[in-house]
């Protein structure tokens, strides 16, 4: 489904939930903080490319890929 451009700096900030008022929820977004721990403290980098209404991928330091679903207003 993609994320907003203007989300994309925001991803990896703790208990970051796109839409998250919109849709009455309250943000509780950990998974890609951790992943972004993980994959740092190994040396590593990762970041997202996303178009909304598309798709987005999560892309290592080297330039691997892999694209990933989020569910509607998560991030």
């Amino acid at each position: 489904m993609g994320i907003k451009a203007e989300d994309l700096p925001k991803v990896f900030e703790r208990y970051f939930c796109s839409g998250c008022s919109l849709l009455g929820e309250e943000p509780g977004g950990t998974g890609l903080p951790i992943a972004k721990w993980i994959v740092e403290g190994h040396g590593g980098e990762i970041r997202l490319q996303s178009e909304l209404g598309v798709e987005t991928e999560v892309v290592d330091g080297d330039g691997s890929s892999a694209r990933v679903g989020f569910l509607q207003g998560w991030a």
